[in-house]
């Protein structure tokens, strides 16, 4: 290696580089090193799954998937009319994105993410994930007669408001 105070260098993959000093008495330096990161600009930045359905008062995730790049900072966006504008969800900052506690006011939200390679730039999601959220079920039960003699009987109906499959009674 030949000495030099200042060198070029054009690292494909994150590299550190290191120096030390000798005077002409033979004192030596410590050696100082500097890491050099090298980002890689993101490619084929997607969300999936595409769609999520998911019962009101429950939770569902989307993940972002990139083909390369790196190292990568994320920030997910929702849109409540169809695509046309998005917000930045506050705290959405990593990877996957965890919905909890949905409502049906969501339905129909959509989801895109952003992903950051340092100096690189940034890139908005190819894909988006849509949420559908479906209502719980409203249940109705009926009896002509609520007030019984030992022994008799009486009819019991249940219906649900959207139709749903009875679990049985108790």
């Amino acid at each position: 290696v030949t000495p030099a105070t200042t060198i070029y260098v054009k690292p494909a993959v994150n590299t550190s580089y290191s120096v030390q000093f000798t005077t002409p008495g033979g004192c030596t330096s410590s050696v100082a090193t500097i890491p050099v990161t090298v980002s890689q600009p993101v490619v084929g930045l997607n969300v999936s799954p595409a769609t999520r359905a998911v019962c009101v008062g429950g939770s569902t995730s989307f993940s972002a998937t990139a083909t390369s790049g790196g190292p990568l900072t994320y920030q997910w966006a929702v849109s409540t009319d169809g695509g046309t504008n998005y917000s930045n969800i506050s705290g959405a900052t990593s990877a996957t994105l965890n919905l909890t506690g949905v409502t049906q006011a969501m339905s129909g939200n959509r989801y895109r993410v952003t992903a950051t390679a340092g100096p690189c730039g940034a890139v908005v999601s190819t894909g988006v994930g849509t949420l559908t959220v479906n209502p719980l079920p409203v249940v109705t039960l009926a009896s002509l007669m609520v007030k019984l003699v030992p022994g008799r009987t009486t009819v019991l109906t249940a219906s649900s408001n959207p139709p749903a499959t009875a679990n049985g009674y108790s």
